[in-house]
């Protein structure tokens, strides 16, 4: 949700033992980045349509950011056994377009559920069906066991599917 720890901020403490940051100031920036590896914020910058929102500071480390605006967290979220929480310092309302909108519910969705995310740039259309053809996937989820990551495909027919590799850093 959106404004949990400033509807709370009259008890900065539960704020910082339980969400593990503080709020600062106002953001004088529109544009929100997407921290690099971060399975929700990773490769997605968008913008607000007005500025002033407020900013957050980590406090835990185990509270993760996730977006941020030039000078503050803009987007933290926390995991501790089963159970997430993610908390934006902007209404989403706020956000410039629909479609980046759909796109921060979509993986936020995601994150809360436990499905990975997955960053691969399709291969333009071929007619090569018979020799091998490489994939390479980057899937943000330090939580995939040897095997547990699959390719299914179609060359026409039926999907078929093959274990994809872990060669390093979740590079599939």
């Amino acid at each position: 949700g959106y404004f949990i720890a400033e509807e709370i901020m009259g008890r900065s403490e539960f704020v910082k033992d339980y969400i593990g940051v503080t709020m600062k100031g106002a953001s004088q920036d529109t544009l929100v980045f997407g921290v690099e590896n971060d399975p929700i914020g990773d490769s997605f910058d968008f913008e607000l349509d007005s500025f002033g929102q407020t900013t957050m500071g980590i406090e835990e480390d185990w509270a993760i950011e996730c977006f941020s605006f030039g000078d503050g967290a803009a987007g933290v979220h926390i995991q501790q056994d089963d159970y997430r929480l993610i908390t934006f310092s902007f209404n989403m309302e706020d956000m410039a377009n629909e479609t980046s909108q759909q796109e921060l519910f979509r993986r936020s969705y995601a994150w809360l559920n436990g499905i990975p995310q997955v960053l691969h740039t399709p291969h333009p259309d071929t007619e090569d069906t018979i020799g091998p053809y490489k994939i390479f996937a980057r899937i943000l989820d330090n939580d995939i066991e040897a095997g547990g990551a699959q390719l299914f495909y179609s060359t026409g027919g039926d999907f078929k599917s093959t274990p994809l590799t872990n060669t390093e850093n979740q590079n599939f």
